[in-house]
């Protein structure tokens, strides 16, 4: 019973970030990395420095040091030495900030939606072909709470 309960677990995960992976490529232009970076960015007005931000997205330094770069490069994100440690950087949102992360953070992540939460939770019929039937719906209706 856990490891069932445990593997539905699994799969509503997956379901709920292959969508919020798509809904970011397509109406937000932008990689989960990305955003995470930006989000991270977001919640830390006076910027954060590049181990602090590794530590919070639990990422290596090589990959924050490759994500910062692209998003340097695309006017996101500011980078400065530290003035604290000149051995390290302090990244920061730029004035201009990327547009609608705080809009995209909304959209796409809809902290306690009751439709999103009920759709995982459902447990399903012993019946194994009503099982793999509601299974699918569940998995329909975790796709649509993420619809605008």
């Amino acid at each position: 019973m856990r490891l069932r309960l445990w593997l539905r677990l699994l799969a509503a995960t997956n379901e709920m970030e292959r969508t919020l992976r798509r809904r970011l490529r397509t109406e937000f232009g932008t990689t989960l990395p990305r955003f995470d970076v930006l989000a991270a960015l977001d919640r830390a007005p006076d910027g954060l420095s590049m181990s602090e931000l590794s530590r919070r997205l639990m990422v290596t330094n090589g990959n924050t040091t490759m994500l910062v770069g692209a998003l340097e490069k695309d006017g996101l994100v500011r980078r400065a030495v530290s003035i604290a440690d000149r051995r390290s950087f302090t990244v920061a949102l730029t004035e201009t900030g990327p547009p609608g992360v705080s809009h995209a953070w909304r959209e796409c992540i809809p902290s306690g939606s009751p439709s999103c939460c009920r759709a995982s939770t459902q447990t399903p019929p012993r019946n194994s072909r009503k099982a793999s039937t509601t299974h699918g719906s569940q998995s329909k209706r975790a796709r649509m709470a993420f619809r605008p």
